[in-house]
């Protein structure tokens, strides 16, 4: 933890200090015990730390009845309905504290007796604080025990990104993970990237700059996470001047390409397409899958069809397959069964097989889903995770009719059959 606050003092600089205002990005409020920020799993015992916690309130905002304490407060704040005026107003109050006074209140809600009650109000506080007064957040931060910073690192790394996202971007980078504890997983720093990126892209000058930041990161999946957001803020943004980096930064060509079609299947499906089918050479299939159901969901499900033949990638042409046998399953599933045998590739065709069992729903036949699957995939041990899927959710009604099904599978399927026996947990046979 040395480590951690050294490098906090090293890199916390420039930091934004704003009025709370409406707290649109600050955490989810709605709940007394959750915070919706992600939390580090707990791994050392809990103690009560030993901080300086004021019972006397250095601001005129409470109301009489609670003697001027911050424990009287909370004990207040805990009794009230997420849903009713008295709790938002009694936020409000949180929110119109000074820094010291949050500071204050932090201190309080960390002694609280009953901590479940108030993990909301601690994530919401030492988010604030790190998002609009580093130094004085630094200080909380350090005088936590290492449970409270296991639990509330994440939420104090996320306000960090937000008020001073350059800062806390080059401190994720140059951090020594195996010296600042349980919460600094690999999750959380790609959540807290994605947030600096935004931050640090506020600022329309700093695109090439963040886009550079994301290229030169040296961890395959940091990397293409940090690109895939940074494009998509440079999409959203100015979809034109996106493209034309193409020429300068090549190697972003297929990001770009699947960002610009997922943002055009939102607003010009015609322009999606159009672009789907000219840079077929890098697109993915991700993108003619979102071409796909935005035809669906814009009343033009005959065009697939056509976009099909239209196609020469095998993969993009197979995605498309899927969601045509998808659509189509409901209505016609012996025609939903030829566009599945079109897909020669085994995964995009367990994945189309699994989308048609969606589409049918729970509600008929068990028989006819089991036959479909048979028909399409076969019984061969690799279609496993298909029928676990299903059989799984067959169980919730007729528990004795899949494990008499899965029981006689024939010898041939023996491999499937013990599988699903296994991860169903059946009776064998």
């Amino acid at each position: 933890m040395k480590t951690l606050l050294l490098s906090l003092g090293a890199f916390a600089i420039g930091y934004l200090v704003s009025s709370m205002g409406s707290n649109e990005d600050s955490p989810d409020l709605s709940s007394q015990t959750k915070s919706s920020l992600p939390t580090a799993e707990i791994r050392e015992s809990a103690t009560t730390p030993d901080a300086p916690i004021s019972q006397k309130l250095s601001a005129s905002w409470l109301d009489s009845e609670y003697e001027g304490s911050w424990t009287l407060f909370i004990d207040h704040l805990v009794t009230l309905s997420p849903k009713t005026d008295a709790f938002r107003a009694a936020w409000q109050r949180v929110h119109s504290l000074s820094h010291l006074g949050k500071s204050e209140l932090f201190h309080a809600a960390l002694a609280y007796e009953n901590r479940g009650q108030v993990t909301a109000l601690i994530s919401n506080l030492i988010y604030t604080l790190a998002k609009e007064d580093m130094p004085r957040a630094q200080t909380m931060f350090e005088e936590m025990n290492p449970h409270d910073r296991a639990q509330f690192g994440a939420t104090f790394l996320y306000g960090w990104a937000r008020g001073d996202s350059r800062g806390a971007w080059d401190w994720l980078n140059s951090v020594d993970r195996s010296t600042v504890g349980s919460f600094l997983r690999t999750d959380t720093i790609l959540q807290i990237k994605r947030a600096a990126i935004v931050g640090m892209m506020n600022d329309p000058n700093n695109t090439v700059d963040v886009l550079e930041l994301a290229l030169s990161e040296s961890d395959i999946v940091s990397a293409e996470q940090s690109l895939d957001t940074v494009v998509h803020q440079m999409v959203e943004k100015d979809i034109g001047k996106t493209l034309d980096l193409i020429d300068t930064h090549p190697e972003i060509a297929d990001t770009v390409v699947k960002k610009a079609i997922e943002y055009w299947a939102r607003s010009d499906l015609p322009q999606a397409t159009r672009f789907l089918m000219a840079n077929e050479d890098i697109a993915s299939a991700e993108s003619a899958e979102i071409v796909g159901e935005m035809m669906i969901l814009n009343g033009a499900p005959e065009s697939l069809p056509q976009l099909y033949d239209e196609l020469d990638r095998p993969a993009l042409k197979e995605q498309i397959a899927s969601v045509v046998a998808g659509h189509t399953a409901p209505q016609n599933l012996n025609k939903a069964i030829e566009w599945i045998d079109s897909i020669k590739t085994k995964q995009t065709k367990r994945q189309a097989a699994a989308n048609v069992i969606h589409k049918l729903g729970f509600n008929d036949n068990m028989d006819t889903h089991l036959l479909f699957l048979e028909t399409t995939l076969g019984t061969s041990a690799d279609a496993r995770p298909v029928y676990a899927r299903s059989l799984r959710e067959w169980q919730k009604t007729s528990p004795d009719r899949v494990n008499q099904y899965v029981n006689a599978l024939p010898p041939e399927a023996s491999d499937l059959r013990e599988q699903l026996i296994w991860q169903l947990n059946l009776d064998s046979e």
